[in-house]
C-alpha cells in the first residue's frame, strides 16, 4: 500500500509459486496493484503505473536482471516512476552491493526485507520451498538454504517452545544444529528475557535428516496414490494440472477452466475424500472407489477429479513400459543384477528415454557405485544419447554419488540390518511403512522410526554405515516447565510430537510412511513435517543437472 493508485508488481519467477500459498492474486489487485509481471532480462517494465515494487530472492544475479531492467527505463525516457524492492526472505549485503555497483540503489524509495522463510503446503507439513537446497549444500557448497532452515527452527522454537531433544545424522543436520546454537547463544547475550525457555514445549524432538543420508528413496517409484499422481503429473504446492481430454473421459462432462488444454486442480487434506485415500497404495484404491461410485451425485466437482486422477493413474499402472520399469526397480531393490549393464538400462538409453528415467543411478546408488567398465558403458552411452552439454550434469551425478567407481557396498547390510525389505507387506491393508513402495521401507522413515522408539542399540552399525555425523543434544529448559510438557504433551491426546525436519527434499511417499507410523498405538508419536521442498526421482535429478548452453 505504498501508492494508493496504480501500483505493478514484478516477481521473480521462483517467488510466484510459494507467494500462492500465502497471498491470492485477487487480495493483491484489492490493494490496488494493476498489473504483476515475471521479471526476466530486457523485459520493459509497464508504463501506466506510478509505482513498482520488485519482489524477489536475494541472489546477485537477479539484481543484475533489476539494474538493466532500470536502465532500459531510463534509456526510453519513461515517465517517473517510484520503486520499491522487497527480498524474500532476508536483505543481504552482496545484493546491495551489487545494486550500488551498477549504480541503481539510490534509485529505490524503499529496500525492505520479508521474512517468510516457510510456507504452509497442508495440514502438519510446512515447506521452506527451496528449490536447489540439495544441489546448494552438496555440490556447490552454498550454505544458505541451510542458515534459513535453523532461522525458521528458531521462529518455531519461539511459538512453540524450546525443542527439549534434537536428533540428527548427516553434515547439513549438523551444520543446521550449529547455526543453531550459535542463534540461541546470540539471543541470550542480547535479551534479558528468557521467553524461549519459558514456553511449554510443544513439539517435544526435532529429528534432523540430511537428504544425503538417503539418496536411494527419492529415486523408488512411489505407489501411494499422492506419491503416485507426483510421479506422473507432478504436484506442484498442492496444485495438479490434467490433461482435459483426460477429465472428460472420466466423468464424461467438458472442463470448467481449461489452461492451455489442462485442468488445475488443487489437493488438500480439506477435501474428504482426498484426505482419506491419499496414503493408500494405489492397488488399493479400486475397492474404495467403487463404493465412493454409489454416493457420486453427492459429491463437489473437486472428489470427481479424483475419479479422472485415479483413471489415469490406473492407465499407467496397467502399461507394459511401467510394468517394466517397477520390475527393474523391484529387482535392483532386492539385490538382483545390480553389478552389470542391465537389459532394461540399455533399453531405455537405445529408445532415448528422457535422461532421468534412465535407472543406472538407481543401480550405482544400490550397489556402492559400478565396477569400472559397467561405470565407462553407461557414462559413454548418456553422452552420446542426450549430447556433450550434459557433462557437468554426469559431473554433478558423480560427486553426489549416483554415478561413481564402486567403493564399500553398504545396500545389502542396511537392507538386513534396517529392515528395508517386506516382500510381504499387504498393499490393501499395510501393517508396515514398506507398502508404500511395495515392499521397500524408505530408509530414512525407518531410521527416523527406530530413532523416535529409542532403539538405538539395534541400529548402531547402520547409523555408522551411513554418511555423515550423527547428533544426540538436549537443551536446557526449567524443570517447571519440563513436568508441564510432560503431564501435557503436546499432541491433542497428549501423546508426544516430533518434528521432522528433511534437508534436502523428501518425497510424499516419505510423508506417507510418516503418517502412517503415526497412525500405529505403539509410536505414541505424532509426526510434524518440515522440509526445505518437495521432490520425486525427475525434481530431484533435474535439480541436480547442469547443462552447458552454446556460447
Amino acid at each position: 500500500n505504498t501508492d494508493p493508485f496504480l501500483q505493478a508488481i514484478v516477481w521473480d519467477e521462483e517467488l510466484m509459486g510459494p507467494f500462492g500459498l500465502v497471498c491470492e492474486a485477487s487480495v493483491l489487485k484489492e490493494h490496488e496493484v494493476r498489473k504483476m509481471i515475471v521479471l526476466s532480462p530486457g523485459r520493459l517494465l509497464p508504463d501506466n503505473v506510478k509505482s513498482i515494487i520488485f519482489i524477489t530472492r536475494p541472489s546477485v544475479k537477479v539484481m543484475d536482471v533489476i539494474a538493466e531492467s532500470i536502465r532500459l527505463e531510463e534509456r526510453n525516457r519513461s515517465p517517473a516512476k517510484e520503486f520499491h524492492l522487497l527480498l524474500v526472505p532476508r536483505k543481504s549485503f552482496l545484493c546491495t552491493s551489487r545494486l550500488i555497483e551498477h549504480g541503481a540503489h539510490d534509485v529505490f524509495h524503499s529496500i525492505e526485507e520479508l521474512s517468510i522463510d516457510l510456507y504452509l503446503l497442508d495440514s502438519f507439513i510446512v515447506s521452506m520451498e527451496w528449490k536447489h537446497a540439495f544441489k546448494e549444500c552438496h555440490l556447490e557448497n552454498d550454505t544458505t538454504c541451510l542458515f534459513h532452515a535453523a532461522r525458521a527452527l528458531m521462529t518455531l522454537q519461539s511459538l512453540y517452545g524450546t525443542f527439549p531433544r534434537v536428533i540428527g545424522k548427516g553434515q547439513c543436520s549438523k551444520q543446521v544444529w550449529d547455526l543453531m546454537s550459535h542463534m540461541q547463544r546470540d539471543h541470550r547475550d542480547h535479551s534479558s528475557s528468557s521467553s524461549l525457555s519459558a514456553l511449554t514445549p510443544r513439539i517435544h524432538t526435532l529429528i534432523l535428516i540430511d537428504r544425503a543420508v538417503d539418496l536411494l528413496t527419492p529415486l523408488a517409484t512411489q505407489l501411494t496414490y499422492e506419491g503416485f499422481i507426483d510421479e506422473i503429473l507432478h504436484i506442484e504446492r498442492n496444485v495438479v494440472k490434467i490433461p482435459a481430454e483426460k477429465i472428460q473421459r472420466a466423468d464424461g462432462k467438458g472442463p470448467q477452466e481449461v489452461t492451455e488444454g489442462y485442468k488445475h486442480y488443487v489437493l488438500t487434506s480439506q477435501e474428504e475424500l482426498y484426505a482419506e485415500i491419499r496414503d493408500k497404495h494405489f492397488n488399493a484404491l479400486g475397492p474404495i472407489m467403487v463404493q465412493k461410485t454409489k454416493f457420486l451425485k453427492e459429491f463437489n466437482e473437486e472428489n470427481k477429479s479424483n475419479f479422472s486422477i485415479a483413471e489415469l493413474i490406473k492407465e499407467v499402472a496397467h502399461s507394459d513400459e511401467f510394468r517394466d520399469s517397477l520390475k527393474t526397480e523391484q529387482e535392483f531393490l532386492n539385490g538382483m543384477n545390480t553389478d552389470q549393464v542391465h537389459p532394461y538400462i540399455v533399453k531405455c538409453l537405445v529408445k532415448k528415454e528422457p535422461m532421468f528415467k534412465v535407472g543406472s543411478y538407481f543401480e550405482s546408488r544400490l550397489n556402492g557405485g559400478l565396477k569400472q567398465k559397467v561405470l565407462e558403458y553407461y557414462q559413454r552411452s548418456l553422452i552420446h544419447t542426450y549430447g556433450f552439454h550434459h557433462i557437468h550434469t554426469l559431473y554433478h551425478l558423480e560427486n553426489a554419488g549416483l554415478l561413481k567407481l564402486q567403493g564399500r557396498p553398504t545396500y545389502t547390510f542396511l537392507r538386513r540390518t534396517l529392515r528395508l525389505s517386506d516382500e510381504d507387506v499387504s498393499e490393501r491393508n499395510p501393517t508396515d511403512i514398506a507398502y508404500v513402495h511395495s515392499g521397500y521401507a524408505p530408509l530414512s522413515v525407518r531410521v527416523i522410526q527406530r530413532l523416535s522408539k529409542g532403539d538405538w542399540a539395534s541400529i548402531e552399525d547402520a547409523l555408522l554405515a551411513l554418511p555423515g555425523p550423527l547428533i544426540d543434544e538436549r537443551q536446557q529448559i526449567p524443570l517447571s516447565v519440563r513436568k508441564k510438557s510432560v503431564m501435557h504433551g503436546g499432541g491433542g491426546n497428549g501423546e508426544m510430537v516430533t518434528l521432522v525436519f528433511f534437508l534436502g527434499g523428501c518425497t510424499f511417499a516419505e510423508i506417507a510412511a510418516l503418517r502412517f507410523l503415526s497412525q500405529q498405538a505403539d509410536m505414541g508419536t505424532e509426526f510434524l513435517i518440515g522440509t526445505t521442498g518437495i521432490i520425486n526421482g525427475t525434481t530431484f535429478l533435474e535439480s541436480i543437472q547442469e547443462v552447458l548452453l552454446p556460447s
